[in-house]
C-alpha cells in the first residue's frame, strides 16, 4: 500500500476531511469527507474561496491572516487553525 492510500484510509476511518490548495494553480481538492464537513454536496466544486465563505464571519479575517502568513517565503509554510464554519446541508 503506498503512502498515499495509507493516509487516506487513516483520514476516512477517523472522520477526518482533508483537502490540498495548489495555491499556483488555485485549485482546491477535496476529499468526500471535507465536502461533506463544510456543508457540500460530494459532486460539487469546492474552490479555495467556498472555504473561505464558510468560515463564520468573526474568525474569517483570523483565518485569512494565517494562510496569508503560511505562505511568505519568509516562513515555515506551516499553520494550525480552529475556526468555526457556518454548515448549510446540501450547498454546491
Amino acid at each position: 500500500m503506498k503512502i498515499d492510500e495509507t493516509l487516506q484510509l487513516a483520514a476516512e476511518t477517523a472522520g477526518v476531511g482533508t483537502w490540498h490548495w495548489f495555491v499556483l494553480e488555485n485549485e482546491l481538492h477535496s476529499s468526500p469527507k471535507c465536502k461533506e464537513i463544510f456543508g457540500f454536496l460530494p459532486e460539487a466544486q469546492f474552490r479555495y474561496e467556498d472555504f473561505i465563505s464558510v468560515i463564520h464571519p468573526d474568525d474569517r479575517a483570523m483565518v485569512q491572516a494565517t494562510i496569508a502568513d503560511s505562505l511568505d517565503p519568509r516562513g515555515t509554510g506551516l499553520y494550525e487553525l480552529d475556526f468555526r464554519i457556518i454548515h448549510s446541508v446540501g450547498r454546491g
